[in-house]
């Protein structure tokens, strides 16, 4: 069984999933397929030391820490 790494809650309501990867490479196991699904948040994010910024997956966005805290954070922050 695999869980995100962080959960971002606002009340009792999950905003973001978050999976923190140490290489680039943003592979996505069956385990987090399905954390992710359990979960069930507005966005999901795997943070990677890489620079670049794209989606996996339709529902699964692959950005570093730094552009995670200064773009997708502030959005879900005001957006609610």
């Amino acid at each position: 069984m695999e869980l995100s790494d962080l959960v971002l809650l606002r009340g009792n309501k999950p905003l973001l999933a978050i999976e923190i990867k140490y290489t680039s490479a943003a592979r996505i196991s069956r385990g987090l397929t399905q954390a992710f699904s359990d979960i069930r948040a507005s966005e999901n994010f795997i943070i990677t030391p890489g620079t670049k910024d794209y989606l996996v997956r339709e529902d699964v966005r692959v950005c570093s820490l730094p552009t995670f805290l200064q773009t997708y954070l502030p959005e879900q922050l005001l957006s609610q």
